[in-house]
C-alpha cells in the first residue's frame, strides 16, 4: 500500500481520468480508495439461470438431451460452483469428458459428494480444481504441477514446455507416437479442460503457448508445496528455508533478489535436479546485467545432479561461463536459446545423456559446432540457428527426432534427403533452402514422401520468381499423382525474404501444403484465385507492398480456401477492403488485418472488413501508428469498431513510439508536408512498414522450430 500511495500522488484527481484496479481482496480495494468519489464495485456471482447457460455452452450440449444421471451430476457441479464463471467452465469440461455410461457417471457423483464433505461451501473453486486434478492421468498430473514453476502472467511457448516435460520424464515413451506428439496431446488436453489458457498469433493455426489463470496457478503451487514437487526462488526470499530436498527450482533471472538468494543458498541446493530461468524481456533491448546476476552463472556447474538446465533468454551469459559444463554428466536438457553466446566448448561432448540442445536466437553464434557434439548419441532435439552443420556426421545421431537450420553451404539438399532416408526417428525438420538444381529438389521431395515426418518447414532464402517456380514445379511433379501418400500433418513454405512478382500459377497443385507465408510486390485478384486452389491450406500469411484492384476490395469466392483456419493480410500502402462470398473460408477461425492510419484517414467512412459471411471467432486488426496523431489513431479504432460487431474484435497498436502530437502535425502542415504515404517522400513510414512485413519472417526464425510463433 505504501507503493500505491506514492504512485497515486502522480495521478490527476479529476473527472476526466480514472484508474481501474482489480483485486480479489476487499481490504485492498478499500485501501486504494483515497478520495471521496472513489468507487468500490463488488462483482456479483452469476445468477442461477446465467450459470446454467454458461455451463451448457461450455459443455457443448445446449439443447441436447442427456441422461438423468448426467443431469444430476451437472446440477451438483453447478451448485458447487456457486456462480463463479471459472469454476463453471472447468466443471463443465470435466463433465463433458465423461461418457454416458452409468459407471463413469457414478464415479463422478461419488467424487462430487466426497469433495462436498471435505471442503466448506465457500471453497467451491477448490473443490472443482481438486476433482479436475484427480481426473488427470498420472503423467498429466506431473505435467500440470510442473506449471507451478512458471511466473504469473508469463506466456510459455508450447515447444519449450513439451521438451521440458520430456526431459523430466513425464511423457511416457511409446512405440506408437514420438515424444513431441504425446506432449502435444497432453498440452491440448489441458487446454480442453480449461486448466491452461491458449495463446495464438497469425503465424500458426495452433496455440503457440499458454498462460495460466491466477486462481489455477495458486492451486497448482499449493499442490506442489504439499508434494514437494517444485519450488520457486521467490519462495526462498521470504520465510524459512524448506526442510525437504529441493528437486526443481525456477527463478526470475532479472530479479536480483531472487538471484542473490539463489547464490547464497547453494549448499542447500546440492541435490537439485532441475533449474529453470525465466526472463521476459525484449530481445532488442539493451539491458544492464548486475554483477550479482553475472556471478551466479559461475556456480551452476557445481550442481552435479542436474538433469535439466534451462537458461533461455538468460542475460549476461558469456562463452567463458560454459567452462566446466562437461561435469554435468547427467544433463538431459540444455537450453541456451537467446543467451547471446557465440560458441560451445569441446567438453559439450561429455554430456552423453543429453537429449535436447537449444541454441536458437543466438545472433552472433559462430558458423560451426565443436566436433565433439557428434558424440551425443542420445540427442533427440537439435535446435540450431544459422549454422552450417555437417549432415553426414549428424546421421550418426540415430535417436534424433527434431532438427532445424540445415544451411545450404557444405550441405547439399541431397545430403538432407539422405538423412531423411536413413533416420527412423526424425519427425520434425526445418530446412533453409538455398538454390538447388531440379534433380536435387525432386530427389528431396521423393524422400519426404517416403519419410515418417510429422512436420516439414521449408524456408526459402532470397528466392526470386524463377527459383520459386522451379521449386513449385519440382514439388508438384512429385506430389501431383492422386495415389501419392505424401500427406504429413504439417507442411510449411516460407517465402518472405524477397517480394515475388506473382504467385506461381501451378502453386494450387501443391495439395500437401498446409501453411504458407508469402510476400508479393503487388497483390492481384488472380493471386487469390491460385491460392484458393490449395485444398489443404490451413494458414495463409500474405504480405504485399501494394495491390491492384478494379474495384475497392478483393472478393473471396465461394468454394475457395475450404480448410483455411487463419488468414493474415498486410497490404503496406493501402487499407484494402475484403468481401467474403457466402461459402468461402467456411472453417476460418481467425482473421488478421493491418491498417496504416495515415493511408486510410480519408476513407474511414466506408472501410469494411467484410465479415458478414464468415464463421470466424476473432478478427484482429493491428494499427500502425507511425507518424499518426493520437486523434487519428483513435478515429481509426472507432471506425473499425463501428464496422465490426460480430465476431470478437481485437485491436492492437504497432509502433506507438512513432506517434506525433497535434502540435507536430500542425507544424508539418504549415511547412507543406503531405500526410499521405509515398515511399519516395517518406522513408520513415516505409521503414516502419518494412519492420512489420519482416516480423513474420523474424518470428519464424526466432521463436520456434515448428516454425515461428510470437505474441
Amino acid at each position: 500500500m505504501r507503493a500505491w500511495k506514492v504512485i497515486n500522488c502522480a495521478l490527476p484527481n479529476n473527472l476526466g481520468r480514472r484508474v481501474l484496479i482489480t483485486t480479489c481482496i476487499m481490504d485492498v480495494g478499500k485501501s486504494c480508495s483515497i478520495y471521496r468519489n472513489d468507487l468500490i464495485y463488488e462483482m456479483e456471482a452469476l445468477s442461477k439461470k446465467s450459470s446454467e447457460i454458461l455451463f451448457l455452452r461450455s459443455i457443448g450440449r445446449r439443447g441436447e438431451r442427456v441422461s438423468d444421471f448426467a443431469e444430476v451430476c451437472g446440477n451438483m457441479l453447478l451448485d458447487m460452483c456457486d456462480g463463479m464463471p471459472l469454476a463453471i467452465i472447468v466443471a463443465a469440461n470435466l463433465l463433458a469428458r465423461k461418457s454416458e455410461e452409468i459407471t463413469e457417471l457414478k464415479m463422478l457423483g461419488k467424487s462430487i459428494i466426497s469433495s462436498t464433505k471435505q471442503y466448506p461451501p465457500t471453497k467451491g473453486m477448490t473443490k472443482i480444481l481438486h476433482m479436475s486434478f484427480a481426473d488427470l492421468s498420472l503423467p498429466l498430473r506431473s505435467c500440470f504441477l510442473y506449471l507451478g514453476l512458471i511466473p504469473q502472467d508469463y506466456t510459455i511457448k508450447k515447444d519449450r514446455l513439451i521438451r521440458l516435460w520430456g526431459a523430466e520424464g513425464f511423457i511416457p515413451r511409446t512405440n506408437r507416437e514420438c515424444l513431441w506428439a504425446t506432449g502435444e496431446r497432453f498440452f491440448n488436453e489441458l487446454i480442453s479442460r480449461r486448466l491452461i489458457q491458449p495463446v495464438f498469433d497469425y503465424t500458426d493455426d495452433q496455440a503457440f503457448g499458454c498462460t495460466i489463470h491466477g486462481v489455477i496457478l495458486d492451486f497448482i503451487r499449493s499442490m506442489s508445496r504439499e508434494e514437494n514437487f517444485a519450488t520457486r526462488a521467490a519462495e526462498l526470499c521470504f520465510g524459512p528455508f524448506p526442510c525437504d530436498t529441493i528437486r526443481r527450482l525456477s527463478l526470475d533471472s532479472s530479479n536480483e533478489d531472487e538471484v542473490v538468494t539463489f547464490s547464497a543458498r547453494t549448499p542447500h541446493l546440492s541435490r537439485m535436479r532441475s533449474l529453470i530461468f525465466f526472463e521476459d524481456v525484449n530481445d532488442e533491448e539493451e539491458m544492464h546485467v548486475p554483477l550479482s546476476i553475472r556471478a551466479s552463472v559461475d556456480i551452476l556447474w557445481g550442481f552435479k545432479l542436474l538433469q535439466v538446465l534451462d537458461l533461455e533468454d538468460r542475460k549476461g551469459l558469456e562463452d567463458h561461463h560454459l567452462a566446466g559444463i562437461g561435469e554435468l554428466v547427467l544433463l538431459r536438457y540444455l537450453g541456451l536459446a537467446g543467451t547471446g553466446i557465440r560458441g560451445l566448448p569441446e567438453e559439450i561432448g561429455e554430456l552423453e545423456q543429453l537429449e535436447t540442445l537449444d541454441l536458437r536466437r543466438n545472433w552472433y553464434f559462430g558458423t560451426t559446432l565443436p566436433a565433439s557434439i557428434f558424440k551425443l548419441q542420445k540427442l533427440k532435439h537439435l535446435l540450431l540457428f544459422l549454422l552450417d552443420v555437417d549432415v553426414k556426421r549428424i546421421r550418426v545421431m540415430h535417436e534424433l527426432e527434431e532438427a532445424n537450420s540445415f544451411a545450404d553451404g557444405s550441405n547439399s539438399l541431397r545430403m538432407v534427403a539422405q538423412l531423411l532416408r536413413e533416420s527412423e526417428c526424425l519427425r520434425i525438420l526445418d530446412v533453409r533452402l538455398g538454390t538447388s538444381p531440379v534433380t536435387s529438389l525432386m530427389y528431396f521431395f521423393r524422400e519426404v514422401v517416403k519419410s515418417k515426418l510429422h512436420s516439414l518447414s521449408l524456408n526459402c532464402e532470397n528466392f526470386d520468381d524463377k527459383e520459386v517456380s522451379l521449386l513449385v514445379d519440382s514439388w508438384a511433379e512429385v506430389t501431383a499423382p492422386p495415389e501419392n501418400t505424401f500427406d504429413p500433418p504439417r507442411v510449411e513454405l516460407v517465402l518472405l525474404d524477397l517480394p515475388l512478382g506473382r504467385v506461381p500459377p501451378n502453386m494450387g497443385s501443391l495439395s500437401s501444403l498446409t501453411h504458407l507465408h508469402i510476400q508479393l510486390e503487388q497483390a492481384k485478384a488472380e493471386d487469390f484465385h491460385v491460392l484458393g486452389g490449395l485444398i489443404n491450406l490451413v494458414l495463409l500469411n500474405l504480405v504485399a507492398n501494394n495491390c491492384f484492384l478494379e474495384g475497392s476490395r478483393f472478393i473471396i469466392k465461394k468454394g475457395t480456401f475450404l480448410h483455411l483456419k487463419v488468414f493474415s493480410l498486410l497490404i503496406r500502402d493501402s487499407w484494402m477492403g475484403l468481401e467474403f462470398k457466402e461459402g468461402s473460408m467456411p472453417q476460418l477461425q481467425r482473421l488478421w488485418r493491418t491498417l496504416g492510419v495515415i493511408t486510410a484517414r480519408d476513407r474511414f467512412e466506408y472501410l469494411d472488413v467484410g465479415t458478414e459471411h464468415l464463421t470466424c471467432t476473432i478478427v484482429h486488426v493491428m494499427i500502425n501508428c507511425t507518424d499518426a496523431t493520437y486523434s487519428q489513431v483513435g478515429a481509426a479504432e472507432a471506425a473499425i469498431r463501428a464496422k465490426i460487431s460480430e465476431p470478437t474484435l481485437v485491436l492492437s497498436r504497432i509502433n506507438e513510439t512513432g506517434m506525433k502530437d497535434e502540435g507536430q502535425l500542425s507544424i508539418q502542415q504549415d511547412e507543406g508536408h503531405s500526410l499521405d504515404w509515398h515511399k519516395d517522400d517518406d522513408d520513415e513510414m516505409f521503414k516502419a512498414w518494412e519492420k512489420i512485413g519482416k516480423s513474420s519472417l523474424q518470428s519464424i526464425r526466432r521463436k520456434r522450430v515448428l516454425p515461428s510463433v510470437f505474441l
